[in-house]
């Protein structure tokens, strides 16, 4: 999970997400918003969700494997998050 640190939901906790850029892969923006949000690298290992709102806002929910990097700390915040950590189903209930 993510610490955000966009300004309209700045502090809650979220999946890292963001948009494609032109010309990149579903799997090539995966892996650039976790680098980017969380700090690590991944692989996927498959779909989970396909959720569309309109034609312009698709959400892919990918299951993934850390394959290096290291999750983002505080220190290490910028626009895109705050930090980076692992939570298990139970910690989040």
């Amino acid at each position: 999970m993510v610490q955000e640190a966009k300004r309209e939901c700045y502090g809650r906790w979220y999946l890292p997400a963001g948009r494609m850029e032109e010309r990149e892969s579903i799997v090539e923006a995966l892996q650039r918003e976790v680098k980017e949000e969380a700090g690590i690298d991944c692989q996927p290992i498959t779909l989970l969700m396909v959720q569309e709102q309109g034609p312009k806002w698709v959400r892919f929910v990918f299951l993934a494997e850390e394959k290096g990097g290291s999750l983002k700390r505080p220190e290490d915040a910028n626009a895109d998050s705050q930090q980076a950590q692992w939570y298990d189903h139970e910690s989040l209930a």
